[in-house]
């Protein structure tokens, strides 16, 4: 009985051997097939951003502004469309402070640009070139389709070393940036930004930021914010782009309503600063009048110094960057109506943009 017993333990510890080195050799054949289709993924993934870097890049260029043999300003450009006057290139205004623009595509060709125009508020420019070979354009896409986690591309020149790409993913699509353009203190307009962690430096403005559909989507620029941090890139969104450069082309320049009015936000404001001003304590939005000028259509159609403007054309204006957002969005010509508090009262008052 004693060998039977003894028999019968082993015949178990055989077994148990066995089935645990089937279920290790199991284990290990799903972790190589694993591994295996993980590897193809990442290959395909990265051939499709090979590719997508192949295909955009001819429509990327480098932009140099200069003065006689001095360099001014570099930075990079976005093949934009092409018609029968040229090619339109999208740039950043600050990249364009020289006499001439010389433009030099990816086949190495150099050719001297003419500047459309430039919108410094937006930092807005486009340059013509008239190149005697084909160039291919960037299809745009709509930045307001675009997701935090997406992948992206940032193509430019920095520290002149053309055709750099970085890449990177969409960190917010829900940001606005306050700009100061004549340092006054006062917001003078808002630009919807995408933030990357794609690296851009300053040659990187003006090129173009790239989804993995090879959509241009912004416009890469180191001047916002002007800041050094690691990981922090921003590109001008694209929707709020394009409506700038087609003006631009249209008419040589973004011509945007005379206010003739300095303001102050409500919003910032401190008790012992509203009181100054008399101003209400259970006012915390809107924008002060602290001035505006006798020629101002604010001033001939009725609003004073120390009014406070709530509303225009129903959008609540909680500050100062949402007043300018609102204003600029507009074109001159087009009526405007404006709510506002004189004396613990609310008005209202209809006026042409001019």
């Amino acid at each position: 009985m004693k060998k039977l017993t003894i028999l019968i333990l082993c015949l178990l510890l055989a077994w148990n051997g066995y089935m645990t080195y089937e279920l290790f050799k199991v284990k290990e054949e799903k972790v190589d097939a694993n591994t295996e289709s993980n590897v193809t993924v990442l290959n395909s993934v990265l051939t499709e951003i090979t590719d997508l870097v192949m295909q955009s890049e001819p429509k990327v260029v480098s932009i140099t502004s200069r003065n006689e043999d001095e360099t001014i300003t570099s930075g990079s450009g976005s093949i934009y469309k092409s018609d029968e006057n040229g090619v339109y290139i999208i740039t950043n205004a600050h990249v364009i402070n020289g006499n001439y623009i010389e433009v030099t595509f990816i086949n190495g060709e150099v050719i001297l640009g003419s500047l459309v125009g430039k919108d410094e508020v937006s930092d807005i420019a486009v340059v013509l070139v008239k190149p005697e070979f084909n160039v291919e354009t960037f299809k745009v896409g709509s930045s307001s389709k675009s997701k935090k986690g997406e992948y992206v591309l940032a193509i430019g020149s920095p520290l002149d070393l053309k055709g750099s790409v970085s890449f990177g993913i969409i960190s917010s699509i829900d940001r606005s940036i306050g700009v100061d353009q004549n340092n006054d203190g006062n917001i003078d307009w808002e630009i919807n930004i995408i933030q990357t962690d794609a690296a851009i430096n300053p040659g990187n403005s003006g090129g173009p930021l790239v989804n993995l559909n090879g959509e241009l989507i912004g416009i890469n620029s180191k001047k916002i914010l002007n800041n050094n941090y690691e990981g922090l890139g921003f590109a001008i969104a694209s929707d709020d782009v394009i409506p700038i450069v087609e003006k631009i082309i249209e008419f040589g320049e973004v011509e945007r309503p005379y206010l003739g009015i300095k303001v102050k936000d409500i919003s910032n404001m401190t008790i012992y600063q509203k009181s100054f001003y008399d101003i209400p304590i259970d006012i915390t939005n809107g924008i002060y009048i602290n001035e505006l000028f006798a020629d101002s259509i604010l001033f001939l159609s009725g609003l004073r110094s120390g009014d406070i403007v709530s509303e225009i054309n129903g959008v609540l204006i909680d500050n100062e960057g949402d007043f300018s957002k609102v204003i600029y969005g507009l074109n001159i010509g087009d009526e405007v109506d404006i709510t506002y508090f004189r004396n613990n009262e609310i008005y209202s008052v209809k006026m042409v943009l001019q």
